[in-house]
Parts: structure tokens; C-alpha cells; sequence
């Protein structure tokens, strides 16, 4: 969870317009409440009952400028934010598609009074990284080859509709020469700025291998803390969330961060085999294309924020793992 500078919570008059207007007269919100998951903008929980009808559970996410979290503010550089990216990406890719991701209830997007809400169906389900059944890992990853199939040769199309973002070279770069600003800083220790420095001598090779690499619809932060497992009747289903990252750019940055963290090379294989087998795109290289795409991420995320961190279900020494990444690959 992240901090803002004064949270300011939408009048609830204006939430029961735009519920009626969603759902028709007679419905209203009976409960709201903050929501613990959350990182970048502020998302209540929401009890919406109708006339004769029987309470729904909704999640509305406050996507608009001034919403957005201190900490995410620091995190993000502005050709990220977009308001209208996760509102978009619904309605035009995982709706059309009826995909497994909670259901669209509706949207608000008036530029007017620069204010977008996202509402959701609310799903009963636990993060994978709560999820001990290592199965649901190798469920996960399937689920992402068959959602990388299905949209691989209409990447191109979504991108102005949905406001993609690029997951390409040049964003890798800009990545690069933020993290070494970050590191030029005079309170940063002398190893983290060579380390940096190092990294940072490799970003022309690194962005013409992700350039050359085949590109999907990616989810751009498709991390265990964003997929949720839910069980309604004892079969698990994969249901992903939070998609304000989403974009184009190689399938494999998804899976780099499904398979990273404190993994055993068995385990890790065990996920990348079952992405394997489900996805119509076969790599000669794979492996070696997969470690590409981690030291992508891992420099994505070194250049954060120098204060930045990730939470703590998927924190890591980023720098320590671009560094052993670009060495491996023999960028460096």
C-alpha cells in the first residue's frame, strides 16, 4: 500500500450517479470502504444494492491524475500515465475477449472534469503468492501463453484504441539513463554507481535484442501479487488484474515476472515448460530470450526511484540481478 498526499474521496453523491447511470434507478451504495490491495491509486470496496435485487459486490478504482500515489508518482515516468489505459484496455481487449479478468461494470471518463473511475466485479480469490499449491503457478503461466495467442496478431491495432504502452528498446533506455541519474546522486554509495555504470554501458545491446524479439499484448507487470486464484467451486480459475501497465511488447517480459523471485532452477523450468507448451510462438532460444527479458525488468526496475521498492511479495536486489543477467549473456 502506498501513501497520497490527501486522499480525497469522491462526493457520495457523484459515486450514486455514476452507479445509476451504470446500473439504472433504484440501485445505491449501501457500504464503501478503502481496499487493501492497492498500489498506484486509491480502490474501494463498494456494496451496491438494487430494488428487490441482491447486493453486488463491486471495485472502484480512481484513476484520474490526482489520484494517483505519492510513491507511484516517484515510480513513474509520464509517458506511463495515462487515465485512460486500464478503462480502455477493458473495454476494448478483456471484455470483447471474455477473458478471465474481473468483470467490466462500468467506466466513468469525463476529460472535462479530468476524472476517470473504473468499475469492478470484486473477485473472491486469493494472490498467487499466498498460494501454496505450486500448480496454480504452472495454471498461471498457461493462462498467460493462451492470453499472449490470442492477441499477438492484433498487437499492432490495440495499440492507439487501448493507449498501449511500448515495451521496446527505446523505453529500455530511458529506463537505463534514469537509473544513471538516479545514481549520480551524492548520497549513493561508490559500488551502486559503478554497478549502475556497468548496466548502463549494455543499454544499446539490450534494447536491439528486445527489439528483435516477437511482441503480444503484454500485461507489463504480470507479477504473482496481480493474479488472483479463485476457487467458487472447487476448480481454481486464473483471473489477472490490475492493468495499467498493459502494452505491446515481447511476450516474455510477462513471464520474467511470473518466474521471478526466490525460485529454484526446477521450479522455474517447471513454469517456463508450461508456458512452453501453451503458446504458439516457439523460440529457439528461449532461455537465453527469457534472461533478455529479466534484465529488461531488471532494469526497469532499478530505475524506478532511488527511494523506490517494490512490495515486499516481490521484492528483490534488482541491480545484483542485472548485473548477473547482463554478465551471463555476456553483455558485459
Amino acid at each position: 500500500m502506498s501513501e497520497t498526499a490527501t486522499v480525497i474521496r469522491p462526493h457520495a453523491d457523484e459515486l450514486h450517479a455514476a452507479i445509476t447511470a451504470m446500473l439504472g434507478d433504484g440501485y445505491a451504495v449501501s457500504m464503501r470502504q478503502p481496499w487493501e490491495y492497492y498500489s498506484s491509486y486509491p480502490i474501494e470496496e463498494l456494496e451496491v444494492q438494487g430494488e428487490g435485487q441482491s447486493a453486488r459486490r463491486i471495485l472502484f478504482k480512481d484513476l484520474s491524475p490526482a489520484a494517483m500515489l505519492v510513491d507511484a508518482q516517484r515510480a513513474k515516468m509520464e509517458f506511463q500515465c495515462d487515465a485512460r489505459r486500464e478503462i480502455e484496455v477493458y473495454r476494448k481487449i478483456l471484455s470483447p475477449n471474455r477473458l478471465s479478468t474481473p468483470d467490466l461494470v462500468g467506466a466513468v471518463c469525463d476529460q472535462a472534469a479530468n476524472r476517470y473511475w473504473l468499475f469492478l466485479e470484486k473477485v473472491e480469490g486469493a494472490p498467487l503468492w499466498q498460494v501454496g499449491d505450486f500448480s496454480m503457478w504452472r495454471a498461471a503461466a498457461q493462462w498467460l501463453a493462451q492470453f499472449h495467442n490470442l492477441l499477438a496478431d492484433r498487437a499492432e491495432s490495440l495499440v492507439a484504441p487501448a493507449h498501449l504502452l511500448r515495451y521496446d528498446g527505446r523505453a529500455c533506455r530511458r529506463w537505463l539513463d534514469r537509473a544513471a541519474r538516479f545514481a549520480d546522486g551524492a548520497d549513493v554509495p561508490l559500488l551502486h554507481r559503478k554497478a549502475v555504470c556497468r548496466i548502463a554501458d549494455c543499454g544499446q545491446v539490450l534494447a536491439d535484442r528486445i527489439d528483435a524479439l516477437p511482441t503480444t499484448v503484454v500485461h507489463g507487470e504480470f507479477y504473482a501479487s496481480n493474479i488472483l486464484v479463485e476457487r467458487p467451486d472447487g476448480a481454481a480459475r486464473i483471473r489477472p488484474v490490475d492493468w495499467e501497465m498493459a502494452g505491446v511488447g515481447p511476450d516474455l517480459i510477462d513471464l520474467a515476472a511470473l518466474t521471478a523471485g526466490k525460485w529454484t532452477a526446477e521450479q522455474r523450468d517447471e513454469m517456463v515448460a508450461a508456458y512452453r507448451a501453451a503458446r504458439d510462438c516457439q523460440y529457439s532460444d528461449l532461455s537465453v530470450s527469457l534472461d533478455v527479458c529479466r534484465l529488461y525488468l531488471a532494469v526497469h526496475c532499478v530505475g524506478c526511484s532511488p527511494s523506490w521498492s517494490p512490495p515486499k511479495e516481490h521484492a528483490f536486489n534488482w541491480l545484483g540481478e542485472a548485473i548477473r543477467l547482463a554478465e551471463s549473456l555476456g553483455f558485459i
